[in-house]
């Protein structure tokens, strides 16, 4: 149309673009069409949404949730759509039987129940199965009646044996038994017995042979003479006091006496001397003699004698024993010498003790790692402890520690490479793939 303000013409732009599932419009700054696309969204997740071009109806086709895969249940949630649920519960089938393995066939999708086999290797274990505790292997019992006769099982055969008790006390004084009764093993002493009253009758442990001690008749006085009688085992101190002065010396220089401590006593004669480093005798023949005094104690230990003019006696001179270590404690020990004690000593068997030219003392802890990081270290009473690190994980599964990295790992269990979906079986670790996992 013609506008008579300006004289010019006007006519409506047409946006339509022959396609029912847009909404077209015109913008009236710019002039162009714009071609919305029709919402058919109906909000729920289970359905595939369309426009029918013919038409212009919105089509809200049912999705198809089937995975092809017999073992699960396929449904659809409005909301997330999908969903493909295992058909079984593996972990309550395992929990509530023990004795058996559940999978699903992938074909038919049916449940495949499989027997778990209890096999300890061992002969000498009863193997079973508990549905509860899952294996059981009950020790094979091998013990009879007699209590003195021990079964045991050949680990080999699982064939039962049988071996005597062996009582030996390690004492060839008794006779050695076992009590069939009660398994108790029996000592009897052997009777040593000479029928003398003056000795101590008893049993060499290691030979069995009786020794006869003779009693000992001591009345501690050297006068008398000590006997003992036989029949009575009563003991008997005659004096002989006379007999021992009369026969001890012909020797004038003494005086001879009989001390019931000390028996003969023959008391010297003094002879005295001026000079202190000269010593005085008496010679039983010619009385007196003066005689210089020798120092003749042996050195030991680095000391050494001489007289000392004031005193007349032998002086030990002791040697210089600074070792010139800071570290050490210096000192002379009558018998040994010269002793050099270390200052630097720990009490705790975990510190290791140092010293410096100083003489200052350090300690440092005890180095105790292993360089393994699966396990834990540390120092006991000195001695290094390694514990192993512990990985626990879920029924089925059994946990191991890399000796690299220090981690818990954990993998399916399994005893041989059938007992795994994939991978090879090691059965320290479990069901593992190239990858590391099953």
């Amino acid at each position: 149309m013609c506008d008579k303000s300006n004289g010019r013409y006007q006519r409506n732009v047409d946006c339509d673009d022959k396609n029912p599932c847009t909404v077209d419009s015109c913008d009236p700054n710019t002039g162009l069409c714009s071609h919305k696309g029709k919402t058919c969204d109906d909000t729920n997740a289970c359905t595939h949404d369309t426009c029918d071009a013919t038409s212009g109806n919105c089509i809200n086709t049912p999705v198809v949730c089937t995975d092809s895969n017999p073992c699960t249940k396929d449904t659809c949630d409005n909301i997330q759509g999908c969903i493909n649920t295992p058909k079984y519960d593996f972990k309550q089938l395992q929990a509530s039987d023990k004795c058996n393995t559940y999978s699903c066939d992938c074909t038919s999708g049916n449940l495949i129940k499989t027997p778990v086999v209890c096999n300890d290797n061992n002969p000498c274990t009863i193997d079973s199965c508990d549905a509860t505790a899952g294996c059981v292997f009950t020790k094979k019992n091998c013990q009879g009646t007699n209590p003195c006769q021990i079964g045991s099982c050949d680990s080999c055969t699982g064939k039962c044996l049988v071996s005597q008790v062996v009582c030996n006390d390690n004492n060839a004084c008794t006779q050695d038994s076992c009590d069939v009764t009660t398994g108790k093993c029996v000592y009897t002493p052997t009777v040593c017995n000479d029928n003398n009253a003056c000795t101590t009758d008893s049993c060499n442990r290691d030979t069995g042979k009786c020794i006869y001690t003779p009693k000992t008749c001591n009345d501690n006085n050297a006068c008398t003479q000590d006997s003992c009688d036989t029949t009575s085992g009563q003991c008997n101190f005659k004096d002989i006091s006379v007999q021992l002065c009369a026969s001890a010396t012909t020797n004038k220089c003494v005086n001879v006496r009989c001390d019931a401590v000390l028996g003969v006593v023959q008391t010297p004669i003094v002879c005295n001397s001026t000079n202190k480093c000269t010593k005085s005798y008496c010679d039983s023949n010619r009385g007196c003699v003066q005689q210089p005094i020798v120092c003749q104690q042996p050195s030991c230990s680095g000391t050494t004698y001489s007289c000392d003019q004031n005193t007349g006696t032998c002086v030990q001179t002791i040697p210089n024993c600074n070792d010139g270590n800071p570290c050490t404690i210096d000192t002379y020990v009558a018998g040994q010498g010269c002793t050099h004690v270390q200052t630097c000593i720990s009490n705790d068997g975990c510190e290791i003790a140092s010293c410096d030219s100083t003489g200052k003392c350090s300690f440092a802890p005890k180095n105790c790692d292993d360089g393994n990081p699966c396990t834990t270290d540390s120092c006991c009473n000195g001695a290094c402890m390694h514990v192993p690190k512990t990985c626990t994980c879920t029924a089925g599964h059994q946990g191991s520690c890399n000796t690299s990295t220090g981690q818990c790992q954990f993998y399916p269990a399994c005893r041989t490479n059938s007992d795994c979906q994939s991978g090879n079986c090691v059965p320290s670790i479990g069901c593992v793939t190239a990858s590391g996992t099953d």
